[in-house]
């Protein structure tokens, strides 16, 4: 699953968010239903947490990554990439629960 979410960040998305990535930190997509969503943010992962508790705090990628999968309940693989200094994007938290 990582090389298709890789595929699909350098290769599937669509003209718009292409032209924004630059502009973005970081990169979380979702598999769900055999399709592939991409969501972006800027200065934090914490951003992609749409209905955070104000009583918890996100400490790592992984939280939020999980988070996001529970919150939909569909999604069966996510990754949350970071954006580096030469402007390429690193995997920086990923979970498959087809993966044993």
């Amino acid at each position: 699953m990582r090389e298709k979410f890789y595929e699909y960040l350098m290769n599937g998305l669509n003209d718009y968010d292409r032209k924004y990535l630059p502009t973005m930190d970081y990169v979380l997509m979702l598999f769900s239903k055999g399709k592939i969503k991409a969501y972006f943010a800027k200065k934090s992962y914490v951003y992609f947490v749409e209905y955070p508790s104000s009583e918890y705090e996100y400490n790592s990628p992984m939280e939020v990554l999980k988070e996001e999968m529970d919150l939909g309940g569909i999604a069966t693989s996510g990754i949350i990439y970071e954006k580096q200094r030469d402007n390429t994007f690193k995997e920086i938290a990923f979970i498959d629960l087809n993966e044993k």
